[in-house]
């Protein structure tokens, strides 16, 4: 099965009014792209969405340039990591299948049935692997699959809780099952670093180094530290290289491309399950940091460690644009039962707009969101824009397309129960 820790938010979020903003209807006219996006559609590669109308991917203006017949109940559409491909999961006939279709062309590369019905997959960073997760013999396992959705590695990794993220500048990959922080080669060998909290569910590779980031339990509470990987496969009893301080609560952690800052999201406060005898004194830093949460959503320096409060809202999904210099947030006003989007630049932050989440969307996305951006999915390549499933002012489930001026509404994309951006 798969660990919800935000069940308290998924069900407020379930009670949101139909507040979406006034967007613009049908299919996306010259003027409302201009206004909507920063630059040309062909710069700005392409959206895949996936909904009762089956698969469709398009380019930013809405023509849509592949439809492939995968079957019915198409989901986990997602991009590898240069926008050349797309993986999803599909029911042919009554049997789960993973095919792979040609992100450029829109045509099928390949279609087999899967040994399980995926719910979530990962690209390496080079391509050539995909990090599956399915049912298991023990609540999540996870398959290793190439560039065609074939399985190379089948249940590498079994779990109540399987979490992945792949290393950025190579091809090793980090899990987090239950209460093991684990290492898995490109050999599939599978090495225990050590035992963390529950208090987050996620890792986070920190590019150009061989370190994660990862919260662990401390004398009091949790904290968010910097681990060496290497040192710790080698010695599971090696010291901590960083400790940045406390967190609240669930945790989510999402690392800039640049590998200089991160993104540090308090989801919620006591939703962590009881930590029991899981804590593992290895982890403890021999000296904690003092330095506290300042806010729901904070940016952590990871050179210094101070923390730079970004908004004090409920959150529940944070994406970082592909260049690193916007962090898109979703958080939940309380008060007004419903979402918003904003965006954090230099210091500053921007409301944009307001949000009612498709169920599709809200179900097996927002309920897992630091899973999910673990790789990019609603930025558009150049940062001008991004793409959103909600309900639009009918009820319909519509993929949206929204700018960073909160004075042009967003755009309706595609009768769709969700959509993501290719990453190029």
């Amino acid at each position: 099965m798969r660990y919800s820790r935000v069940i308290a938010i998924a069900l407020g979020v379930a009670l949101f009014a139909s507040a979406c903003s006034d967007s613009t209807s049908g299919l996306l006219a010259d003027a409302a792209l201009d206004s909507t996006l920063g630059g040309t559609a062909d710069a700005l590669g392409s959206i895949v969405t996936a909904g009762a109308n089956g698969i469709h991917l398009l380019r930013p203006d809405s023509s849509v340039f592949g439809s492939p017949d995968i079957g019915s109940a198409v989901t986990q559409p997602t991009w590898s990591r240069d926008g050349r491909s797309v993986v999803a999961s599909s029911l042919d006939g009554g049997v789960w299948q993973v095919s792979v279709i040609d992100g450029v062309s829109g045509q099928i590369r390949s279609s087999s049935p899967s040994s399980r019905p995926y719910f979530f997959y990962s690209w390496s960073y080079d391509g050539t692997l995909i990090a599956a997760l399915g049912p298991g013999p023990t609540g999540t396992a996870l398959d290793i699959l190439d560039r065609d959705g074939v399985v190379v590695a089948d249940t590498v990794v079994s779990g109540g809780s399987v979490y992945v993220a792949w290393e950025p500048d190579g091809d090793d990959l980090l899990v987090h099952t239950n209460d093991q922080l684990l290492l898995v080669e490109p050999d599939f060998t599978v090495s225990l670093l050590g035992s963390v909290g529950r208090a987050f569910l996620a890792p986070s590779w920190i590019p150009s180094s061989r370190d994660a980031l990862v919260v662990s339990p401390a004398s009091k509470g949790s904290h968010l530290v910097r681990l060496d990987v290497d040192t710790r496969r080698s010695d599971p009893t090696a010291e901590l290289v960083n400790d940045f301080g406390p967190t609240n609560g669930v945790v989510s952690v999402v690392v800039a491309p640049s590998g200089s800052s991160t993104a540090l999201l308090h989801i919620a406060s006591g939703l962590a399950p009881d930590q029991g005898d899981i804590i593992n004194a290895a982890y403890r830093p021999v000296a904690e940091s003092t330095q506290s949460s300042t806010a729901a959503v904070e940016i952590v320096d990871l050179s210094t460690g101070d923390r730079t409060p970004v908004i004090n809202d409920t959150p529940f999904w944070a994406e970082w644009s592909l260049d690193g210099r916007r962090l898109l947030v979703a958080t939940f006003d309380v008060a007004r039962r419903d979402g918003v989007w904003s965006v954090w630049e230099a210091g500053d932050v921007t409301t944009l707009t307001r949000w009612d989440p498709t169920g599709a969307f809200l179900q097996r996305y927002i309920a897992f969101a630091d899973q999910y951006v673990e790789q990019p999915r609603l930025w558009a390549p150049d940062g001008s824009a991004f793409a959103y499933a909600a309900r639009n002012s009918t009820g319909s489930d519509t993929v949206f397309v929204m700018g960073l001026d909160p004075a042009v509404d967003p755009v309706e994309l595609d009768s769709a129960s969700v959509g993501f951006w290719s990453p190029g």
